[in-house]
């Protein structure tokens, strides 16, 4: 059991490994690339073959408002004092 345990985790490590090694040599644009170099439209046409398609800006804005609630929770915001008083400045 412990074998398997261990061998599955060797395989998948080893799957994950090769499938990074494989987005480089087929030298995909990333976003930041493509914003520095201004190649925006190759990289959106990169996107679109590979299957992904524009963002639902709704389920955007809410993923992003649940994203910012939960870092701030307990009742903490940016400019709340932190246990010494200060509020990082």
């Amino acid at each position: 059991m412990l074998w398997e345990s261990l061998s599955h985790g060797v395989a998948a490590a080893i799957y994950v490994t090769s499938a990074r090694e494989n987005v480089k040599e087929s030298s995909m644009l990333t976003l930041s690339e493509a914003i520095k170099s201004g190649r925006l439209q190759e990289f959106i046409a990169q996107e679109e073959a590979r299957g992904i398609g524009p963002v639902n800006r709704n389920a955007l804005d809410r993923a992003i408002a649940k994203l910012t609630k939960a870092r701030r929770s307990g009742g903490r915001t940016s400019r709340s004092s932190s246990r010494g008083g200060s509020t990082g400045r």
